[in-house]
C-alpha cells in the first residue's frame, strides 16, 4: 500500500478541523486497510507518541517516513518500553 502515508497525511491536512482529527484519519486509514485485506492499525502504548511526532507534531511532512512507521506498527505490533 504505497499511498498509505500520503492518504493519511493528506486527510490530516485537508479536513475541516484546525487542530487535526487523528481519530477520523485513523478510521479512514483502517477502512482502506480492510478494503485491501490488510491488518488494521492499532497504536499501542508508546507507539502513539511516535505517531503524533510523525503527523500533527511534525515540522516537516514525510509521507514515506509515516508509511514506513504505520506499516511497521501494522505488521510488527510495535510497542515502546516506557520504563
Amino acid at each position: 500500500m504505497k499511498e498509505l502515508g500520503f492518504i493519511h497525511n493528506e486527510f490530516q491536512h485537508i479536513h475541516p478541523f484546525s487542530d487535526g482529527n487523528s481519530r477520523t484519519t485513523r478510521l479512514i486509514t483502517n477502512w482502506l486497510l480492510t478494503k485491501f485485506k490488510l491488518p488494521i492499525l492499532i497504536l499501542k502504548k508508546g507507539a502513539f507518541e511516535k505517531y503524533m511526532l510523525q503527523t500533527k507534531m511534525s515540522k516537516v511532512r514525510s509521507d514515506k517516513d509515516l508509511r514506513s512507521f504505520l506499516l511497521h506498527v501494522i505488521f510488527h505490533e510495535e510497542t515502546v518500553n516506557n520504563d
